[in-house]
């Protein structure tokens, strides 16, 4: 009886002891528990401050980038309508110096082409008179006329040059008569180049291509 006394009044202390030791604990859970909460509030309230800040300076950022982009739109378009604009004038230059060269150059061929045809026609007018005033003749009768009787001027009277023909025979004539009859030895050397005047006649004409029936022009 005696020891289930002392049981007794043993276990009344432990009880207290342990039940002290719950309340304290549970207390101090509590005040752990309110604490992490206090804490989980701030550190939300932190982040949503942060969070909110951020959100503020991105769409700053953002607003900003997207004002400075549309700037340099703006300033590239501006830029590229002075461009075409300038290359528009340029190319308005270009056409306008392209149409007077090609001007200048029509009027300058018009000239030249008028110029041409004015010559032309004044080589033509030079050439038929050059043809009427010279002569058809047999090339090989006038060569031996030239050399054979040059110095009397035949071969001048054949291609009807009388002027030149009276010429030759009258220089020809009158050494003869001087060098043969008077003496005057000199005038056989004026009838020797008389005579030579004659064949050196001859020769040009040699040289000269007949037709198909052997005529010259002299």
């Amino acid at each position: 009886m005696a020891d289930s006394t002392k049981k007794t009044t043993t276990k009344k202390p432990v009880a207290k002891k342990a039940a002290a030791a719950t309340k304290s604990v549970t207390t101090k859970a509590k005040t752990t528990a309110k604490k992490g909460t206090t804490t989980a509030k701030k550190v939300a309230t932190k982040t949503a401050t942060t969070a909110k800040k951020a959100t503020a300076k991105v769409a700053t950022t953002a607003k900003k980038a997207t004002i400075k982009t549309a700037g340099v739109k703006k300033a590239t378009t501006k830029k590229v309508s002075a461009t075409e604009t300038k290359v528009s004038s340029v190319a308005n230059n270009a056409k306008e110096a392209v149409e007077n060269v090609a001007t200048k150059a029509k009027q300058t061929a018009t000239n030249v082409t008028e110029q041409a045809k004015k010559e032309l026609e004044s080589a033509t007018k030079i050439a038929q008179a050059d043809l009427q005033d010279k002569t058809t003749v047999v090339k090989n009768i006038y060569i031996i006329l030239a050399v054979v009787f040059g110095q009397f001027g035949i071969h001048k009277f054949y291609a009807k040059d009388n002027l030149i023909g009276a010429l030759y025979a009258a220089v020809s004539v009158i050494s003869l008569l001087l060098a043969g009859v008077a003496g005057l030895k000199f005038f056989w050397f004026v009838f020797a180049i008389v005579w030579l005047a004659g064949i050196i006649d001859g020769i040009m004409s040699f040289n000269k291509k007949a037709d198909a029936n052997g005529n010259i022009q002299i």
